[in-house]
């Protein structure tokens, strides 16, 4: 069994995204990274098994800290638009770096078994994005089931959302009005507005 050093996965990481926001994601390879890290090739399969691999490894990280930002904006006093416009900006945000990039590139993999795995983390995001547009239209969204239309309007915004702000130049307010169109339909009938604007 091949010896696991204190941190290597660590430092890999850190080395991985450092190159990441340097150069194109097609010139990013294991052997540059182990370069860089002064370690050889072989260490960095003893943790992931590809340049994808380790890329995805970044991205859920980073993809985590979005999350909890977007639950912090969702507990913050505000109306719900205000919620969705920081959710759109951390989605801005993220997307600039090279994730927007690798993101795009796994779509054109020729590995059939690495694009379906690709599409299951999207959509994953996907759906953990919904979630907080759900919470921050509607705070109670969670007491209601997954196949609630609550859920349903909440995934369109967040497909709107991720794909305007993978666009560097789209501002919030250019796609307001669909939110804002979309919105009111996260709220069950039964709720009032004044509650769902809580």
């Amino acid at each position: 069994m091949p010896k696991l050093l204190p941190n290597v996965k660590e430092d890999i990481c850190r080395t991985a995204r450092q190159m990441l926001a340097e150069e194109n994601y097609a010139d990013f390879s294991i052997r540059n990274v182990a370069v860089r890290c002064g370690i050889g090739m072989g260490t960095i399969y003893n943790y992931f098994s590809s340049k994808e691999e380790i890329v995805a490894e970044i991205l859920l990280a980073d993809w985590h800290v979005v999350l909890r930002r977007m639950d912090q904006a969702n507990r913050a006093p505000g109306l719900p638009m205000e919620r969705l416009e920081t959710h759109y900006e951390l989605l801005r945000h993220f997307l600039s770096v090279f994730h927007g990039a690798w993101i795009r590139q796994g779509m054109t993999s020729i590995d059939q078994a690495e694009l379906q795995k690709h599409r299951c983390r999207r959509n994953d995001y996907r759906s953990q994005l919904a979630e907080r547009v759900a919470l921050a239209i509607y705070p109670q969204a969670m007491a209601h089931s997954h196949d609630d239309p609550i859920w349903v309007h909440a995934d369109q915004i967040a497909r709107l959302l991720l794909s305007c702000a993978a666009e560097a130049d789209y501002p919030f307010r250019r796609l307001s009005a669909a939110v804002e169109a979309l919105a009111p339909l996260c709220v069950p009938q039964s709720a009032s507005p004044a509650k769902a604007a809580r």
